[in-house]
């Protein structure tokens, strides 16, 4: 793959141990046939979390790992911010 050819080794072992393609379309295909998807509306999603959430699994019968707490952090602070219920109090931030 091009993409190795200009990455370095360490970077190309996290590719190695990513998710597949068909796994991230169950992701959305079980996002998409659940009637209640839109609580979240306008949030950051992992396939990890939505996955866990809906029982998913890739090729193996694995799951991705869950989310490195830093980034979870992370993330939990975007989707705050993004809240649209709350956009008038963070246009201030």
């Amino acid at each position: 793959m091009i993409l190795f050819k200009i990455i370095s080794p360490p970077i190309k072992g996290i590719f190695d141990s990513g998710e597949t393609t068909e796994y991230f379309g169950k992701c959305v295909f079980a996002l998409a046939a659940d009637p209640k998807a839109t609580e979240y509306n306008g949030k950051i999603l992992t396939t990890a979390d939505v996955g866990q959430k809906y029982n998913l699994f890739d090729e193996g019968k694995t799951q991705p790992k869950e989310t490195a707490p830093r980034f979870r952090e992370f993330i939990n602070c975007l989707n705050k911010i993004r809240n649209p219920a709350d956009y008038r109090e963070n246009a201030k931030i």
